[in-house]
């Protein structure tokens, strides 16, 4: 009886493990694929014209007469 009862056991097991697994499957969201270059880990890729599109540069804060940024303040020099 033992030989019957054991195996019958192992296999009914088995299948209550399987079927479980097959519920819990976790869905992923989808993907948003952008049409810029990044890298590994995700982030734009500067080396690339489009992706310098969108950075502002800083404006100088200190302008002469003529509309040119002073070069007395060091938030104006090139760096």
């Amino acid at each position: 009886m033992k030989k019957f009862l054991i195996p019958i056991l192992v296999l009914l097991l088995s299948f209550s493990l399987n079927s479980g697994k097959a519920q819990t499957a976790v869905k992923k969201p989808p993907t948003i694929k952008t049409a810029t270059k990044t890298k590994k880990d995700g982030t734009p890729d500067m080396r690339y014209k489009e992706n310098k599109k969108g950075i502002a540069k800083e404006e100088p804060k200190h302008l002469k007469k003529d509309g040119t940024p002073d070069k007395r303040y060091s938030e104006n020099e090139k760096k």
